[in-house]
């Protein structure tokens, strides 16, 4: 069977961030690789061929051979049919014979990371937002639109919040005067005017990532107690339970809910799973339990792929995936 003899290479490509594992079962052989952080729908042909040239250099210098190898993507702004044909075009101008290939979306492939192929609910609160859950091979969605048209948590949109209290409070809004003085403290060398702020966010390409840098303002404050922050943080997170419940009823689950965080927002912020949990609480109590991620991200092209049906992994393959992902 290819799966088993054949290498395997899995890649969770984001905007900001990327990792990727090649691994073959037969021998539970694993090789870390390294790949540019893109959305796929930016990334050109020429750019898609050295990076997979640079994946297989990667494999050839472990004494691994990448002909053959199936070719699992997971990736933000991916569109699985015609990026599994640019796939395969680009692995065969790169030199290479393709095994399998599959292209997931980013937060298809998360999700099978996260629940080791299983059902629940998954919430991704990183610099983007978006929620996706699975039920008996079901699956849906909620938001996902992108960092300037998100409305919950994430680093995006607590940095615009953050810019808007800012804005506001040099234009005379005194509720916005706490965060405006921790801004200042923590981007001392800026301008404080609203039109160096406005060059400082729009000037910039990668604009999701200046309200990532910024977003840790706001929940600082909210931390240290301040009303204002702590009210826009309120504010979005029941937006965001909300958006959990509705996408609980879509899926039909009962009453016992295993929902899974993923994104900077979770492993930054001390604070924000008990928030979170906290304000589902409030309206269906006991009905969601937060669990840890199975896998890492960079394993959920891989197993989504070994288990397309919503019918988890097989508990031989999940033991070898265990002993691998613990090396």
């Amino acid at each position: 069977m290819m799966m088993a003899t054949n290498w395997m290479i899995s890649l969770d490509v984001g905007g900001t961030h990327a990792t990727g594992i090649a691994l073959r079962l037969l021998d539970e052989a694993l090789v870390p690789v390294s790949c540019p952080s893109r959305n796929l729908r930016g990334l050109e042909r020429t750019e898609l061929v050295e990076m997979i040239r640079s994946i297989a250099d990667q494999i050839r210098a472990c004494g691994a051979d990448p002909q053959g190898a199936a070719w699992l993507v997971g990736g933000a702004g991916a569109r699985p049919e015609p990026d599994r044909e640019r796939w395969k075009e680009a692995v065969e101008t790169a030199g290479l014979v393709p095994g399998e290939i599959a292209v997931s979306r980013d937060y298809e492939a998360n999700h099978a990371a996260a629940f080791a192929g299983t059902d629940g609910i998954l919430s991704v609160n990183g610099t983007g937002s978006v929620l996706f859950g699975r039920r008996s091979g079901m699956e849906r969605r909620r938001g996902g639109w992108g960092f300037l048209l998100d409305t919950t948590p994430s680093g995006a949109e607590f940095g615009r919040l953050v810019l808007q209290q800012i804005l506001g409070a040099i234009e005379g809004d005194f509720s916005g005067k706490s965060i405006l003085a921790r801004f200042k403290n923590q981007f001392k060398q800026m301008q404080i005017d609203r039109a160096a702020i406005l060059d400082w966010v729009y000037a910039d390409p990668a604009a999701q990532r200046r309200l990532g840098e910024v977003a840790p303002v706001l929940t600082i404050s909210a931390d240290d107690g301040d009303q204002t922050a702590d009210a826009l943080v309120s504010a979005s997170l029941r937006r965001w339970a909300a958006d959990v419940r509705a996408l609980a009823s879509d899926l039909g689950f009962g009453s016992r809910i295993s929902l899974i965080g993923m994104g900077g927002l979770w492993s930054r912020w001390a604070s924000f799973s008990d928030r979170a949990l906290r304000t589902l609480e409030e309206r269906e109590p006991g009905r969601f339990h937060l669990r840890e991620p199975a896998f890492s991200p960079s394993w959920g092209p891989l197993i989504r792929h070994l288990c397309p049906n919503g019918s988890g992994l097989d508990e031989e393959t999940l033991q070898r995936l265990r002993r691998l992902a613990s090396h």
